[in-house]
């Protein structure tokens, strides 16, 4: 026996809006790994780190399905985390040698952090980064979910290169185990 089904344009348009939005939403789940404690509200404060490779230099690792859907992305290149942003726009003496919309910084990130590492007297980090990100989306500058180191040196003796994922929100994350 033959159905016939009858759709209208909305329908069409409910569908593939449906079919799309699934499809996003399983392309911004990452799975990544975090050491240490496992992640919950109660003990949230700022910023939840997590790496593209389970390091285990840190302490038992968990893996997690990781949501964020609008990070900002640096290219850090090999860089390690605690390293001075500074030491790639500046002067020894601090003062700006190249300007923050130059190509070469604006590859690894964008211009409005390089203007931040010229202007202030704080010696800002890749590691920092995440921080500067949460407080400009808090205070509505931005609308960033996250940030993605790609490439990043870690553990102290900057040997294991891995992509970092930081979220602003337990919620953007589920355990896996």
């Amino acid at each position: 026996m033959n159905k016939t089904i009858k759709l209208t344009e909305s329908g069409i348009r409910s569908m593939i809006a449906k079919i799309l939005y699934e499809a996003n939403e399983s392309l911004n789940d990452k799975v990544v790994y975090r050491c240490g404690d496992i992640v919950n509200e109660k003990d949230f404060v700022d910023v939840i780190w997590f790496s593209s490779e389970p390091i285990k230099h840190f302490g038992e690792q968990h893996s997690y399905i990781l949501r964020i859907n609008n990070p900002l992305i640096v290219n850090a290149d090999g860089d390690g985390w605690s390293d001075k942003l500074w030491w790639k726009c500046c002067e020894p003496n601090g003062n700006p040698k190249v300007s923050p919309d130059d190509p070469k910084l604006t590859s690894i990130m964008p211009s409005f952090l390089w203007k931040i590492v010229q202007e202030t007297n704080d010696e800002i980090e890749y590691g920092d980064i995440p921080y500067i990100i949460k407080k400009m989306r808090d205070n509505g500058k931005v609308t960033y979910d996250g940030v993605i180191l790609k490439q990043i040196s870690e553990t102290p003796a900057n040997n294991i290169i891995v992509d970092d994922y930081v979220v602003f929100n337990p919620k953007q994350v589920k355990l896996i185990k």
